[in-house]
């Protein structure tokens, strides 16, 4: 059978197992066999990401394209004895030794999947064992060192700090090291809170923890999985594991971490504080559904929520007396079953305001469509903490509640976003084709539907005033973002500006931002919307700040006035990635940069490449999105902004320092 089809009807098989199967981790059940491959090098061990699978011999790596399962290339470089192997940052790092030579020697190889080249990365010597599993976990090292034979008792596993300093050292129970006769541990991996092993030919994975003390590891207990002992690692791609059957030489995926009925949508990660999180989901059915976080040091947090008709059921959980920078993995769960768990159902706590450095994606204009979801993939390769959708997310032209809710819904069940927003935040606010029609204001008829299902479906922190708009804001490290909403007041009340003109904001949003603007402590506030801040669009198209200069004005004057560095706005909408820097030195005391990131899609709009007085650069690219980084540590603050296309090409940078972006820049 060729490889594509058989790697096809294993998915297919997949979906028909049954539910108990997909929650194995944590649960004592076994894990499920999702796919397999051919590989003659799958001896030892096996690693996969998205594109490539990698089968490991002793002395050489395999490259197999995922989808055709053929092989692309084999390692080049000298090894002896490649244990197994692990992806990261794109490179494979294996565990090597010279076993079964005495005296033995360890280190790690890394191969470079470009050149296929294996070189050292880092070597042990003779540390008393022979390396046989290597992982990255809470930004440590981790390392195992088999003994065999009647020495297999001191097998050991060790911490070491990134400068390669032993931290901690701990040896296995009884109960693990008599499963394994005279052999060894071959792998290992954390999964969630766990550290999974395995032996040297049962298929079977043995589930322990740290001890609270002493230096013996506790074992929780074991799992059938459906490839034998020797090297495994965790499927980059999917979120379960990849091992091998060395007798068939296959390579053998397991287990799914998609959520089972009645879990229809999510989970999606929204708003995070020090110590609080929202998580949400939407169910096929009303009723009681409990969320449990816990951290690798055991303390556990749950929250109850219901899922009910009159949200469409969606539901949305707060999860509350966290801890600061801290990893708490998560499982959901409905009348005694578990409906989603897995290694990629985590959050992760801020810790100090100004001391970390903090990504945030922004993007607008998306569709359910192959492109679209080439970004969120992209955005899960950079990594970032949170990702802010300036609107037109999804395009909907209506405010029917029904239709609202299905293009919502239809949205959010795109497999590629919903594993981005599976372990990172999830803001947005709102443009006009998710407002309900195209180049609208707030004289919409029936936008109060909108509204209605926004909040059904984002976990903003808040939503407006509680009775009206959508405006919220959030911070993030040295970042703090206040997401207008530039629709649902639009042309319907005069300025508190200009009586004799309409307001853009509205007052009680613009008395929202001017005091969110005179607290702020951030370095950096970005001020983000779905339109644009300036005039420069398509001809005929009016919806834009340009629109209401005296709002933008009076912005650039209270800033200031109020000495407030530190501003850059963002906007999307118009179908061009754009960069200005506002002639704004006599009104705000520097030159405001603006960042304009859209289409997700593939849309481009070139009657949109107008000139500007203020204008930087202009791209007509598809399938982009703006990477924002923010540096709070030392001196000064800096903010880098990259946009990036679908394949992670980076076409324009630029970065800020905090003192250019304030009164007292000489750049003005």
């Amino acid at each position: 059978m060729p490889a594509l089809i058989r790697w096809t009807c294993w998915l297919v098989l997949t979906v028909l197992l049954p539910v108990a199967g997909l929650c194995a981790a944590g649960t004592g059940e076994p894990w499920p066999k999702t796919a397999e491959l051919a590989a003659p090098e799958a001896i030892q061990a096996a690693a996969a990401d998205g594109r490539f699978v990698y089968a490991i011999a002793s002395q050489q790596v395999a490259k197999y394209d995922r989808t055709t399962g053929r092989r692309i290339a084999t390692s080049t470089g000298n090894a002896k004895h490649l244990n197994s192997g692990f992806l990261w940052k794109g490179k494979l790092l294996c565990a090597h030794s010279n076993y079964p030579q005495i005296p033995e020697r360890s280190e790690i190889k890394v191969l470079d999947p470009g050149s296929m080249k294996l070189s050292t990365f880092r070597d042990f010597g003779n540390a008393g064992g022979s390396l046989t599993w290597v992982v990255r976990h809470d930004d440590h090292w981790w390392c195992n060192f088999a003994r065999y034979g009647d020495k297999n008792a001191e097998t050991f596993l060790v911490e070491f700090d990134n400068k390669w300093r032993q931290k901690r050292r701990w040896t296995y129970p009884g109960s693990v090291i008599g499963q394994l006769g005279r052999f060894s541990l071959s792998g290992g991996l954390w999964y969630r809170q766990e550290l999974l092993v395995t032996g040297h030919d049962k298929p079977e994975v043995y589930r322990l923890q740290l001890p609270q003390t002493g230096s013996v590891l506790e074992f929780i207990g074991k799992q059938s999985v459906p490839f034998t002992g020797q090297g495994f690692a965790k499927d980059l791609h999917s979120g379960g594991l990849v091992g091998i059957s060395r007798a068939r030489r296959r390579v053998i995926f397991a287990g799914l971490t998609e959520p089972s009925e009645p879990i229809t949508h999510g989970p999606f990660i929204g708003h995070l504080t020090s110590d609080s999180a929202m998580v949400w989901a939407r169910s096929a059915e009303a009723g009681e559904f409990q969320i449990s976080a816990r951290n690798q040091k055991g303390h556990r947090v749950t929250a109850t929520a219901r899922s009910t008709s009159n949200r469409d059921g969606c539901i949305l959980w707060q999860l509350k007396s966290l801890q600061p920078a801290t990893r708490y993995h998560y499982e959901i769960a409905s009348r005694g079953k578990t409906l989603a768990t897995g290694d990629d159902y985590f959050l992760e706590t801020p810790g100090p305001e100004r001391s970390v450095t903090v990504r945030l994606a922004f993007g607008s204009c998306a569709d359910e469509d192959a492109g679209s979801s080439a970004v969120w993939r992209q955005m899960r390769a950079v990594d970032p903490h949170a990702i802010i959708l300036l609107g037109d997310t999804p395009y909907i032209d209506s405010t029917d509640l029904a239709v609202q809710r299905r293009r919502y819904a239809e949205f959010a069940a795109v497999a590629d976003f919903r594993k981005l927003l599976r372990n990172r935040s999830l803001y947005g606010t709102w443009d006009d084709h998710d407002f309900g029609r195209n180049d609208t204001d707030g004289n919409l008829k029936n936008k109060e539907n909108s509204r209605r299902v926004f909040m059904e479906y984002r976990p903003n922190p808040s939503f407006g005033d509680g009775r009206t708009g959508i405006y919220s804001r959030f911070r993030r490290g040295a970042i703090e973002v206040f997401l207008l909403d530039t629709r649902f007041f639009a042309g319907t009340e005069p300025s508190p500006f200009d009586k004799d003109r309409t307001s853009l904001l509205g007052k009680r949003q613009w008395r929202w931002l001017r005091r969110g603007l005179k607290a702020s402590t951030a370095p950096f506030k970005i001020l983000a919307c779905g339109m644009i801040w300036n005039g420069a669009v398509r001809p005929g198209k009016l919806d834009h700040w340009a629109t209401y200069p005296h709002e933008r004005q009076a912005l650039f004057d209270f800033l200031g006035k109020e000495s407030i560095g530190g501003v850059v706005l963002v906007g999307g909408d118009i179908h061009r990635t754009r960069v200005l820097r506002h002639h704004t030195a006599e009104s705000a005391g520097y030159k405001i940069p603006e960042l304009i990131t859209s289409p997700i899609h593939g849309r481009v709009i070139e009657t949109a490449n107008t000139s500007h007085p203020a204008l930087v650069r202009d791209f007509g690219k598809p399938n982009s999105f703006l990477l924002v980084t923010a540096h709070g540590a030392g001196t000064p603050a800096r903010l880098n902004a990259r946009f990036l296309d679908k394949d992670g090409r980076a076409f324009f940078e630029m970065t800020f320092r905090a003192q250019e972006l304030s009164g007292n820049s000489r750049e003005k």
